[in-house]
Protein backbone atom coordinates (compact mmCIF):
# COMPACT_ATOMS: atom_id res chain seq x y z
CA UNK A 1 0.00 0.00 0.00
CA UNK A 2 3.05 2.21 -0.07
CA UNK A 3 3.27 4.22 -3.26
CA UNK A 4 7.02 4.73 -3.79
CA UNK A 5 9.88 2.48 -4.95
CA UNK A 6 8.07 0.81 -7.83
CA UNK A 7 9.88 -0.27 -10.96
CA UNK A 8 9.39 1.78 -14.10
CA UNK A 9 8.44 -0.37 -17.09
CA UNK A 10 8.81 0.56 -20.77
CA UNK A 11 5.77 -0.44 -22.82
CA UNK A 12 5.53 -0.32 -26.60
CA UNK A 13 2.44 1.51 -27.82
CA UNK A 14 0.27 -1.04 -29.71
CA UNK A 15 -0.73 1.65 -32.21
CA UNK A 16 2.52 3.44 -33.14
CA UNK A 17 5.25 1.39 -31.42
CA UNK A 18 6.51 4.32 -29.35
CA UNK A 19 8.09 3.71 -25.95
CA UNK A 20 5.77 4.60 -23.05
CA UNK A 21 7.14 4.47 -19.46
CA UNK A 22 4.68 3.34 -16.78
CA UNK A 23 4.98 2.38 -13.14
CA UNK A 24 4.43 -1.28 -12.26
CA UNK A 25 0.86 -0.80 -11.03
CA UNK A 26 -0.25 1.67 -13.71
CA UNK A 27 -3.26 0.52 -15.72
CA UNK A 28 -3.71 3.42 -18.16
CA UNK A 29 -1.30 3.86 -21.08
CA UNK A 30 -1.14 7.35 -22.61
CA UNK A 31 1.11 7.42 -25.66
CA UNK A 32 2.90 10.81 -25.96
CA UNK A 33 3.40 10.25 -29.69
CA UNK A 34 0.06 9.16 -31.18
CA UNK A 35 -2.01 10.32 -28.15
CA UNK A 36 -3.88 7.01 -27.88
CA UNK A 37 -5.28 6.04 -24.45
CA UNK A 38 -5.53 2.34 -23.59
CA UNK A 39 -6.26 0.28 -20.50
CA UNK A 40 -3.71 -2.47 -19.74
CA UNK A 41 -4.99 -5.90 -18.67
CA UNK A 42 -2.48 -8.48 -17.40
CA UNK A 43 -3.23 -12.11 -16.47
CA UNK A 44 -2.04 -14.12 -14.59
CA UNK A 45 1.00 -11.94 -13.72
CA UNK A 46 3.34 -9.40 -15.35
CA UNK A 47 6.39 -10.66 -17.26
CA UNK A 48 9.32 -8.23 -17.45
CA UNK A 49 12.97 -8.37 -18.35
CA UNK A 50 16.00 -6.26 -17.49
CA UNK A 51 17.43 -4.81 -20.73
CA UNK A 52 21.09 -5.80 -21.22
CA UNK A 53 23.87 -3.29 -21.88
CA UNK A 54 24.03 -2.22 -25.55
CA UNK A 55 27.60 -3.51 -25.99
CA UNK A 56 26.58 -7.17 -25.35
CA UNK A 57 25.97 -9.37 -28.41
CA UNK A 58 22.36 -10.54 -28.70
CA UNK A 59 23.51 -14.02 -29.78
CA UNK A 60 25.32 -14.54 -26.47
CA UNK A 61 22.42 -13.54 -24.19
CA UNK A 62 20.66 -15.90 -21.79
CA UNK A 63 17.81 -14.55 -19.70
CA UNK A 64 17.32 -16.24 -16.33
CA UNK A 65 13.91 -16.09 -14.53
CA UNK A 66 13.33 -14.64 -11.07
CA UNK A 67 10.04 -14.47 -9.16
CA UNK A 68 9.21 -11.28 -7.30
CA UNK A 69 6.77 -10.62 -4.45
CA UNK A 70 6.04 -7.10 -3.30
CA UNK A 71 3.43 -6.54 -0.63
CA UNK A 72 2.64 -6.45 3.05
CA UNK A 73 2.99 -9.17 5.65
CA UNK A 74 0.58 -8.98 8.58
CA UNK A 75 1.52 -10.91 11.69
CA UNK A 76 -1.42 -11.75 13.94
CA UNK A 77 0.21 -12.32 17.30
CA UNK A 78 -1.56 -13.21 20.55
CA UNK A 79 -2.46 -9.66 21.43
CA UNK A 80 -1.87 -7.34 18.47
CA UNK A 81 -1.57 -6.96 14.70
CA UNK A 82 1.92 -6.27 13.36
CA UNK A 83 2.92 -5.54 9.79
CA UNK A 84 5.86 -4.79 7.56
CA UNK A 85 6.72 -4.38 3.88
CA UNK A 86 8.31 -7.11 1.83
CA UNK A 87 9.99 -6.82 -1.55
CA UNK A 88 11.65 -10.12 -2.36
CA UNK A 89 13.03 -11.83 -5.46
CA UNK A 90 14.11 -15.42 -5.85
CA UNK A 91 15.84 -17.44 -8.56
CA UNK A 92 13.28 -19.60 -10.41
CA UNK A 93 15.83 -22.30 -11.33
CA UNK A 94 16.72 -25.34 -9.24
CA UNK A 95 20.41 -24.65 -8.81
CA UNK A 96 22.62 -22.51 -6.59
CA UNK A 97 25.21 -21.50 -9.18
CA UNK A 98 23.64 -18.12 -9.95
CA UNK A 99 22.70 -15.24 -7.60
CA UNK A 100 19.70 -16.27 -5.51
CA UNK A 101 18.12 -12.80 -5.76
CA UNK A 102 18.08 -10.02 -8.34
CA UNK A 103 19.79 -7.41 -6.20
CA UNK A 104 18.68 -4.45 -8.34
CA UNK A 105 16.90 -1.36 -7.09
CA UNK A 106 13.86 0.21 -8.75
CA UNK A 107 15.62 3.59 -8.87
CA UNK A 108 18.46 2.41 -11.11
CA UNK A 109 16.83 0.20 -13.75
CA UNK A 110 13.90 0.45 -16.16
CA UNK A 111 12.29 -2.87 -17.01
CA UNK A 112 10.73 -3.82 -20.34
CA UNK A 113 7.68 -5.90 -21.19
CA UNK A 114 8.45 -9.39 -22.45
CA UNK A 115 7.43 -10.20 -26.03
CA UNK A 116 8.15 -13.13 -28.33
CA UNK A 117 10.22 -10.75 -30.49
CA UNK A 118 12.89 -10.28 -27.81
CA UNK A 119 16.35 -11.51 -28.76
CA UNK A 120 18.19 -14.06 -26.63
CA UNK A 121 17.34 -17.32 -24.88
CA UNK A 122 14.67 -16.98 -22.18
CA UNK A 123 14.85 -19.98 -19.83
CA UNK A 124 11.59 -21.45 -18.55
CA UNK A 125 11.12 -21.25 -14.75
CA UNK A 126 11.74 -24.56 -12.99
CA UNK A 127 10.09 -23.32 -9.80
CA UNK A 128 6.40 -22.39 -10.11
CA UNK A 129 4.84 -19.28 -8.62
CA UNK A 130 3.03 -21.39 -6.00
CA UNK A 131 6.30 -23.08 -5.03
CA UNK A 132 8.02 -19.70 -4.74
CA UNK A 133 5.26 -18.32 -2.49
CA UNK A 134 5.28 -21.44 -0.31
CA UNK A 135 9.04 -21.18 0.15
CA UNK A 136 8.76 -17.45 0.79
CA UNK A 137 6.15 -18.02 3.50
CA UNK A 138 8.28 -20.68 5.18
CA UNK A 139 11.42 -18.52 5.26
CA UNK A 140 9.90 -15.23 6.39
CA UNK A 141 11.41 -14.58 9.83
CA UNK A 142 9.07 -14.29 12.80
CA UNK A 143 9.63 -10.85 14.34
CA UNK A 144 7.29 -11.18 17.33
CA UNK A 145 8.34 -13.44 20.21
CA UNK A 146 4.67 -14.23 20.92
CA UNK A 147 4.14 -15.51 17.38
CA UNK A 148 5.61 -18.87 16.48
CA UNK A 149 3.29 -20.29 13.84
CA UNK A 150 3.25 -19.82 10.10
CA UNK A 151 -0.56 -19.73 10.04
CA UNK A 152 -0.46 -16.42 11.90
CA UNK A 153 1.02 -14.65 8.86
CA UNK A 154 -1.10 -12.93 6.20
CA UNK A 155 0.51 -12.06 2.87
CA UNK A 156 -1.18 -9.36 0.81
CA UNK A 157 0.57 -8.94 -2.51
CA UNK A 158 0.62 -5.65 -4.38
CA UNK A 159 2.43 -7.35 -7.23
CA UNK A 160 3.61 -10.83 -8.14
CA UNK A 161 5.76 -10.80 -11.26
CA UNK A 162 8.29 -12.76 -13.30
CA UNK A 163 11.47 -10.86 -14.13
CA UNK A 164 14.18 -12.13 -16.49
CA UNK A 165 17.75 -11.04 -15.83
CA UNK A 166 20.32 -11.12 -18.67
CA UNK A 167 23.60 -13.03 -18.58
CA UNK A 168 25.95 -13.49 -21.50
CA UNK A 169 28.16 -16.35 -22.64
CA UNK A 170 31.82 -15.90 -23.46
CA UNK A 171 33.69 -19.12 -24.13
CA UNK A 172 32.45 -21.61 -21.57
CA UNK A 173 31.70 -19.03 -18.89
CA UNK A 174 28.50 -17.21 -17.94
CA UNK A 175 29.04 -13.53 -17.17
CA UNK A 176 27.09 -10.79 -15.45
CA UNK A 177 26.87 -8.25 -18.33
CA UNK A 178 26.84 -5.24 -16.00
CA UNK A 179 29.87 -6.06 -13.86
CA UNK A 180 31.46 -8.30 -16.54
CA UNK A 181 32.39 -10.81 -13.82
CA UNK A 182 32.27 -14.56 -14.52
CA UNK A 183 29.74 -16.45 -12.41
CA UNK A 184 29.84 -20.10 -13.46
CA UNK A 185 30.61 -22.37 -16.39
CA UNK A 186 27.92 -22.87 -19.01
CA UNK A 187 28.39 -26.63 -19.09
CA UNK A 188 28.11 -26.96 -15.30
CA UNK A 189 24.75 -25.23 -15.24
CA UNK A 190 23.61 -26.78 -18.52
CA UNK A 191 21.99 -23.44 -19.41
CA UNK A 192 21.99 -23.65 -23.20
CA UNK A 193 19.98 -26.90 -23.21
CA UNK A 194 17.33 -25.91 -20.66
CA UNK A 195 13.69 -25.65 -21.87
CA UNK A 196 12.80 -22.23 -23.23
CA UNK A 197 10.13 -20.01 -21.78
CA UNK A 198 6.65 -20.21 -23.29
CA UNK A 199 4.50 -17.33 -22.00
CA UNK A 200 0.79 -17.74 -21.15
CA UNK A 201 -1.42 -17.02 -24.16
CA UNK A 202 -2.62 -13.41 -24.29
CA UNK A 203 -1.12 -12.60 -20.90
CA UNK A 204 -1.24 -8.88 -21.75
CA UNK A 205 -4.07 -7.11 -23.56
CA UNK A 206 -4.93 -3.52 -24.36
CA UNK A 207 -8.46 -2.12 -24.44
CA UNK A 208 -9.67 1.25 -25.64
CA UNK A 209 -10.97 3.63 -22.98
CA UNK A 210 -14.53 3.09 -24.19
CA UNK A 211 -17.43 2.34 -21.86
CA UNK A 212 -18.70 -1.27 -22.29
CA UNK A 213 -22.26 -0.03 -21.70
CA UNK A 214 -22.71 3.02 -23.91
CA UNK A 215 -19.48 3.41 -25.88
CA UNK A 216 -18.69 6.74 -24.27
CA UNK A 217 -15.24 7.89 -23.22
CA UNK A 218 -13.99 6.73 -19.82
CA UNK A 219 -11.71 8.69 -17.54
CA UNK A 220 -9.21 7.39 -15.01
CA UNK A 221 -5.83 8.22 -13.54
CA UNK A 222 -2.75 6.27 -14.58
CA UNK A 223 -2.76 4.00 -11.51
CA UNK A 224 -6.51 3.79 -10.84
CA UNK A 225 -8.24 0.41 -10.83
CA UNK A 226 -11.71 1.86 -11.46
CA UNK A 227 -12.74 4.02 -14.42
CA UNK A 228 -15.73 6.31 -14.84
CA UNK A 229 -17.79 6.79 -18.01
CA UNK A 230 -18.25 10.49 -18.71
CA UNK A 231 -21.45 9.77 -20.65
CA UNK A 232 -23.58 7.27 -18.73
CA UNK A 233 -21.80 7.84 -15.37
CA UNK A 234 -21.25 4.11 -14.83
CA UNK A 235 -18.15 2.98 -12.92
CA UNK A 236 -16.08 -0.02 -14.03
CA UNK A 237 -13.42 -1.94 -12.12
CA UNK A 238 -10.43 -3.00 -14.20
CA UNK A 239 -9.79 -6.62 -13.25
CA UNK A 240 -6.95 -8.76 -14.62
CA UNK A 241 -9.01 -9.68 -17.70
CA UNK A 242 -11.98 -7.37 -18.24
CA UNK A 243 -14.30 -4.64 -16.92
CA UNK A 244 -16.68 -5.32 -14.01
CA UNK A 245 -19.51 -2.92 -13.26
CA UNK A 246 -19.32 -1.36 -9.79
CA UNK A 247 -22.29 0.09 -7.94
CA UNK A 248 -21.50 3.46 -6.37
CA UNK A 249 -22.97 5.43 -3.47
CA UNK A 250 -22.25 8.76 -1.84
CA UNK A 251 -22.77 10.36 1.54
CA UNK A 252 -25.03 13.43 1.18
CA UNK A 253 -23.44 16.75 2.06
CA UNK A 254 -25.14 18.92 4.63
CA UNK A 255 -24.03 22.51 5.04
CA UNK A 256 -20.61 22.37 3.36
CA UNK A 257 -19.15 22.18 -0.12
CA UNK A 258 -16.73 19.22 -0.44
CA UNK A 259 -13.32 19.80 -1.95
CA UNK A 260 -12.73 16.10 -2.55
CA UNK A 261 -14.71 12.84 -2.60
CA UNK A 262 -12.74 9.93 -1.14
CA UNK A 263 -13.59 6.31 -2.17
CA UNK A 264 -14.04 3.34 0.17
CA UNK A 265 -14.82 -0.26 -0.67
CA UNK A 266 -17.96 -1.59 1.00
CA UNK A 267 -17.37 -5.34 1.14
CA UNK A 268 -20.03 -7.85 2.17
CA UNK A 269 -19.03 -11.39 3.08
CA UNK A 270 -19.93 -14.48 5.10
CA UNK A 271 -17.80 -16.62 7.42
CA UNK A 272 -17.50 -20.32 8.17
CA UNK A 273 -15.91 -21.98 11.20
CA UNK A 274 -17.60 -20.30 12.97
CA UNK A 275 -20.67 -19.64 10.81
CA UNK A 276 -21.31 -15.89 10.70
CA UNK A 277 -23.99 -14.60 8.36
CA UNK A 278 -24.98 -11.23 9.87
CA UNK A 279 -23.17 -8.18 11.17
CA UNK A 280 -24.84 -8.73 14.54
CA UNK A 281 -23.21 -12.17 14.79
CA UNK A 282 -19.86 -10.73 13.68
CA UNK A 283 -19.91 -7.92 16.24
CA UNK A 284 -20.92 -10.39 18.96
CA UNK A 285 -18.06 -12.73 18.00
CA UNK A 286 -15.54 -9.85 18.09
CA UNK A 287 -16.94 -8.37 21.31
CA UNK A 288 -18.05 -5.10 19.68
CA UNK A 289 -21.23 -3.49 21.10
CA UNK A 290 -24.08 -3.37 18.56
CA UNK A 291 -24.77 0.20 17.47
CA UNK A 292 -28.01 -0.31 15.58
CA UNK A 293 -31.24 -2.26 15.99
CA UNK A 294 -32.30 -4.96 13.51
CA UNK A 295 -28.72 -5.80 12.64
CA UNK A 296 -29.68 -9.45 12.30
CA UNK A 297 -30.78 -8.74 8.71
CA UNK A 298 -27.52 -7.08 7.60
CA UNK A 299 -24.67 -9.23 6.25
CA UNK A 300 -21.14 -8.81 7.63
CA UNK A 301 -19.75 -5.62 6.10
CA UNK A 302 -16.50 -3.69 6.25
CA UNK A 303 -15.56 -0.27 4.90
CA UNK A 304 -11.98 -0.24 3.63
CA UNK A 305 -10.09 2.59 1.87
CA UNK A 306 -9.99 2.13 -1.90
CA UNK A 307 -6.61 3.83 -2.13
CA UNK A 308 -3.10 2.88 -1.06
CA UNK A 309 -1.41 4.18 2.07
CA UNK A 310 1.02 2.80 4.62
CA UNK A 311 -0.43 -0.08 6.69
CA UNK A 312 -0.55 1.75 10.01
CA UNK A 313 -2.86 4.45 8.68
CA UNK A 314 -4.74 2.03 6.43
CA UNK A 315 -5.60 -0.16 9.41
CA UNK A 316 -6.61 2.78 11.57
CA UNK A 317 -8.87 4.33 8.93
CA UNK A 318 -10.52 0.96 8.20
CA UNK A 319 -11.26 0.50 11.91
CA UNK A 320 -12.88 3.91 12.15
CA UNK A 321 -15.06 3.52 9.06
CA UNK A 322 -16.11 -0.04 9.87
CA UNK A 323 -17.18 1.06 13.36
CA UNK A 324 -19.26 4.06 12.20
CA UNK A 325 -20.59 2.58 8.94
CA UNK A 326 -24.16 2.31 10.25
CA UNK A 327 -24.21 5.97 11.23
CA UNK A 328 -23.49 6.98 7.63
CA UNK A 329 -26.50 7.58 5.34
CA UNK A 330 -25.91 6.77 1.67
CA UNK A 331 -27.42 7.87 -1.60
CA UNK A 332 -27.04 5.96 -4.86
CA UNK A 333 -25.31 7.03 -8.08
CA UNK A 334 -22.21 9.08 -7.38
CA UNK A 335 -21.58 11.52 -10.27
CA UNK A 336 -19.15 14.20 -9.05
CA UNK A 337 -15.85 14.65 -10.91
CA UNK A 338 -13.87 16.04 -7.92
CA UNK A 339 -12.94 12.65 -6.57
CA UNK A 340 -9.96 10.51 -5.73
CA UNK A 341 -9.97 7.54 -8.11
CA UNK A 342 -9.63 4.12 -6.44
CA UNK A 343 -6.13 2.67 -6.67
CA UNK A 344 -6.62 -0.41 -4.48
CA UNK A 345 -8.37 -3.41 -6.14
CA UNK A 346 -11.34 -4.91 -4.31
CA UNK A 347 -9.56 -8.26 -4.10
CA UNK A 348 -6.66 -6.73 -2.14
CA UNK A 349 -9.12 -4.97 0.16
CA UNK A 350 -10.87 -8.30 0.75
CA UNK A 351 -7.54 -9.99 1.62
CA UNK A 352 -7.10 -7.36 4.32
CA UNK A 353 -10.33 -8.29 6.18
CA UNK A 354 -8.79 -10.88 8.59
CA UNK A 355 -6.21 -8.35 9.78
CA UNK A 356 -8.93 -5.71 10.20
CA UNK A 357 -11.22 -8.00 12.21
CA UNK A 358 -8.28 -9.13 14.35
CA UNK A 359 -7.52 -5.52 15.22
CA UNK A 360 -11.18 -4.90 16.10
CA UNK A 361 -11.48 -7.93 18.37
CA UNK A 362 -11.86 -7.09 22.09
CA UNK A 363 -12.60 -10.55 23.49
CA UNK A 364 -9.87 -11.97 25.71
CA UNK A 365 -11.01 -15.56 25.17
CA UNK A 366 -10.25 -15.43 21.42
CA UNK A 367 -6.72 -15.71 20.08
CA UNK A 368 -6.70 -13.09 17.37
CA UNK A 369 -4.58 -15.20 15.02
CA UNK A 370 -7.50 -17.69 14.99
CA UNK A 371 -9.46 -15.02 13.12
CA UNK A 372 -7.15 -15.54 10.15
CA UNK A 373 -8.23 -19.19 10.00
CA UNK A 374 -11.90 -18.36 9.47
CA UNK A 375 -13.12 -19.18 5.96
CA UNK A 376 -14.26 -15.90 4.39
CA UNK A 377 -16.57 -15.88 1.35
CA UNK A 378 -16.96 -12.66 -0.62
CA UNK A 379 -20.57 -11.88 -1.60
CA UNK A 380 -20.84 -8.24 -2.78
CA UNK A 381 -18.80 -5.10 -3.35
CA UNK A 382 -19.63 -1.45 -3.96
CA UNK A 383 -17.92 1.94 -3.73
CA UNK A 384 -18.90 4.64 -1.26
CA UNK A 385 -17.60 8.15 -1.87
CA UNK A 386 -17.28 10.29 1.26
CA UNK A 387 -17.14 14.11 0.95
CA UNK A 388 -14.19 15.83 2.62
CA UNK A 389 -13.13 19.42 3.11
CA UNK A 390 -9.59 20.71 3.51
CA UNK A 391 -8.65 22.22 6.88
CA UNK A 392 -5.00 23.06 7.33
CA UNK A 393 -3.06 19.81 6.95
CA UNK A 394 -6.09 17.52 7.19
CA UNK A 395 -9.01 16.35 5.09
CA UNK A 396 -12.00 16.55 7.44
CA UNK A 397 -15.41 14.88 7.35
CA UNK A 398 -17.39 17.32 9.54
CA UNK A 399 -20.63 15.32 9.62
CA UNK A 400 -19.15 12.14 11.08
CA UNK A 401 -16.18 13.64 12.89
CA UNK A 402 -13.19 11.92 11.41
CA UNK A 403 -10.22 13.26 9.47
CA UNK A 404 -7.39 12.07 7.25
CA UNK A 405 -4.03 13.89 7.55
CA UNK A 406 -2.64 14.86 4.17
CA UNK A 407 0.69 13.15 4.95
CA UNK A 408 -1.11 9.79 5.07
CA UNK A 409 -0.55 9.35 1.37
CA UNK A 410 -2.94 11.32 -0.84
Amino acid sequence: MRTEQYYTVSYSCPQCGGSVPLKELDRLLRCPFCKVRLFVFIHPHPIFFVPPPPNVSEESLIFVPYWRFRGIIFNLSKNRVLYRFADSTSLALKNNLLPSTLGIRPQVVRLKIYTNANKGLFIRPEISLNEFMQSFREHVPIWDKNSQKLKEQLFIGETLSLIFFPFHISGNLLYDPFSNKPLTSVSEGNYTSKPLFNPPEKWINFHATICPHCGGDMEATSNSVVARCTNCENWWELTSRSFHSVETFKIPTRGFIPKLWVPFWKLEFTCKNPDIKTIEQLFSYLGIPAKKLNMQDIPPTCLIPAFRMIPKHFLRLSRVLTNIQFDIPCESSFTSTHCLFPTLPAVEAFQFIPALLASLCTRKDIRIFDIAQIKYAFTKKSLIFIPMEKTGVEWVQPQHLFSIPTHWGF
